[in-house]
């Protein structure tokens, strides 16, 4: 079963335009946690950072700029970020 975060995250991405995880059709392993992917492969252009970086601002309070983006490691990294969070 998939976590609602990490379905949170897929929605989060195919919003801004990010379809790598359905390309690689690794989309239901990442949903049921096993597979991880890093976020600097995720194939972002600058627009879909920005709206990423917006998205995780408006729905977890995560404040990134798009130069900071690869820098949040893995999608199970924020995952596991996003969760932490969440249970504050």
């Amino acid at each position: 079963m998939a976590s609602p975060t990490r379905a949170d995250i897929v929605t989060l991405l195919h919003g801004c335009g990010v379809f790598t995880l359905r390309e690689y059709a690794i989309e239901e392993a990442f949903l049921a946690g096993d597979v991880d992917f890093a976020i600097a492969d995720l194939q972002m252009d600058s627009l879909s950072a920005m709206e990423f970086c917006i998205a995780l601002e408006d729905r977890w309070g995560l404040s990134v700029t798009p130069n900071d983006v690869a820098t949040l490691g893995s999608l199970a990294d924020l995952v596991a970020r996003l969760v932490r969070s969440d249970a504050r």
